[in-house]
């Protein structure tokens, strides 16, 4: 390993010493298996990310067929009544709105019913009837709610006015664009996978495996004691924490990217690739696609990423082994989430602190305290300080944690 440095000394008279020292710390990786390593890692937090998906799929749909099994008996009852009371009624005593209101029930009730059996038995059933009875349903309701009827027998159950308009644009988006359902918004296409991966939960474990993998890259001299011998040659610390802070990132990017090709052979065989304008719910009831959220969250994710990465690299070159930096890392992490979980994400103080931007997709979606291009802003200023914090650190503080 020494050896290699030594060949970068050499290299610095031709102009070409940083290139022989990423090389040679490019190659001192490739013999620890850290590329092997770094793969393996991300290939299980994708495989956490996928059951994390298939979970949410199956409680998704589970819950949806309750609520209907609820909703149905209902509006069978109340069709069942206003029928039962207009045929009694003479045709001079009715309301304006008698019969109108008795057949919207009606209607609600063939519709809800229909959905129903069609979601249990999908592959029976053309997605477009599923999707337009479903409609019916959301309309149905609507209707009933101009002609001024109160909807307290289905609130218990979550339908406002504010759902119900939700629901009709969230399905009138499918037939509209011809665009094929997923079985629930978490099924794991492709896309919708590449989507779940930026969530809050697989988030906080991305960072995680990040700064594992940086960590170790940091400590790794000083761990195995090679630091003395490097230290002893002509090289800056400023230069060689670059150098490993460079390589860090190269089998970082590199593995995520062999790992995330093998592993999405998976959800799109099983589940296929998916749609890019496939709708979801953001704000609660507005809808974006696939492509316009993505377009924001990835690059954020990456500053994010990097941020991260750039205070793993500080910490290690405090902690100087990868047990206790994955100690603090893991502290900063759980303080943070805590400190979110406590205040929630629309305080405007974390907008200025991109350790807190644990929510990439809510940040997209516009439901975070600042704007997207903001957090993109904010992220691109601290990233620069943190690299040279990270630099400025190694180099003023000798191995020992005395100043140099």
């Amino acid at each position: 390993m020494a050896y290699a440095h030594e060949n970068a000394i050499l290299c610095a008279g031709s102009g070409c010493f940083m290139r022989a020292l990423l090389y040679a710390e490019i190659r001192k990786s490739w013999k620890a298996k850290r590329f092997l390593a770094a793969v393996l890692g991300f290939l299980c937090f994708f495989a956490v990310v996928y059951a994390i998906s298939a979970q949410k799929e199956k409680a998704y749909e589970d819950a949806l067929i309750m609520q209907l099994h609820y909703e149905n008996p209902v509006a069978d009852n109340r069709c069942q009544m206003l029928m039962h009371i207009l045929q009694y009624t003479a045709k001079k005593d009715e309301t304006p709105t008698q019969k109108e209101e008795a057949y919207l029930w009606c209607d609600i009730q063939d519709a809800t019913s229909a959905w129903t059996n069609m979601r249990q038995s999908r592959d029976y059933f053309d997605w477009h009837d599923t999707v337009r009875y479903a409609n019916e349903r959301a309309l149905g309701y609507q209707k009933l709610q101009k002609l001024g009827q109160s909807m307290d027998v289905v609130k218990e159950l979550g339908i406002t006015k504010d759902t119900l308009r939700r629901d009709h644009a969230y399905y009138t988006y499918f037939l509209d664009h011809d665009i094929q359902p997923y079985t629930s918004p978490y099924e794991p296409t492709l896309l919708n996978f590449l989507f779940q991966i930026f969530q809050q939960d697989t988030m906080l474990l991305l960072l995680l495996v990040v700064s594992v993998l940086m960590a170790d890259q940091i400590c790794h001299d000083y761990e195995s004691g090679t630091y003395k011998l490097i230290y002893s040659m002509l090289i800056s610390r400023s230069t060689l924490m670059i150098a490993k802070m460079l390589t860090a990132s190269f089998v970082i990017v590199l593995s995520f990217i062999i790992a995330l090709l093998l592993f999405s052979i998976l959800p799109l065989v099983q589940h296929g690739l998916g749609s890019m304008q496939y709708p979801y719910i953001v704000r609660e009831y507005e809808l974006a696609s696939w492509s316009s959220i993505m377009s924001k969250a990835v690059p954020l994710s990456m500053l994010v990423v990097l941020c991260y990465m750039c205070a793993a690299a500080w910490l290690a070159s405090w902690q100087k082994t990868v047990s206790n930096t994955l100690l603090c890392i893991g502290s900063l992490l759980i303080i943070i989430y805590f400190i979110m979980r406590m205040f929630g994400n629309s305080f405007f103080l974390f907008s200025w602190i991109p350790f807190f931007y644990l929510y990439p997709l809510e940040i997209a979606a516009q439901e975070y305290a600042a704007s997207s291009t903001q957090c993109l802003i904010i992220c691109a200023l601290w990233l620069p300080l943190l690299f040279i914090g990270s630099v400025h650190r190694i180099n003023r503080f000798d191995l020992e944690g005395g100043i140099r």
